[in-house]
């Protein structure tokens, strides 16, 4: 049966070993970690892209529904601003009609008062 201590000395003589020599040759363990840290700013990189693209195509989308509605927004304040223009021309129209009833009355009540007398 092998000791404990035995078997520790020697694992840790082994992986001690490992890490030397590893740590010597740029170590495939730093290697790796240079990889992961590449990896990681592509991924970055292609999520900041992805998201860019995911926000342009939502505003175009929402820009293709909008326009319609934002065109035809535009053509019913011009249709408001002619109905007023035509009811204040109606407006006039009755004040003119009335201040022309007035005078014709007036008119026929003068040449009805001249027959009489």
């Amino acid at each position: 049966m092998v000791s404990t201590s035995k078997y520790r000395s020697k694992h840790s003589s082994e992986l001690s070993k490992y890490f030397e020599t590893n740590t010597q040759n740029g170590t495939p363990i730093e290697n790796r970690l240079k990889k992961m840290e590449e990896m990681k700013q592509s991924f970055n990189e292609q999520n900041e892209e992805l998201a860019e693209q995911f926000t342009k195509s939502i505003l175009n989308t929402i820009d293709e529904k909008l326009s319609p509605l934002i065109a035809e927004t535009q053509r019913l304040k011009e249709v408001k601003i002619f109905q007023l223009r035509v009811q204040n021309l109606e407006r006039e129209a009755r004040k003119n009609n009335v201040y022309h009833m007035a005078l014709r009355k007036r008119k026929i009540a003068q040449l009805n008062s001249g027959k009489t007398q």
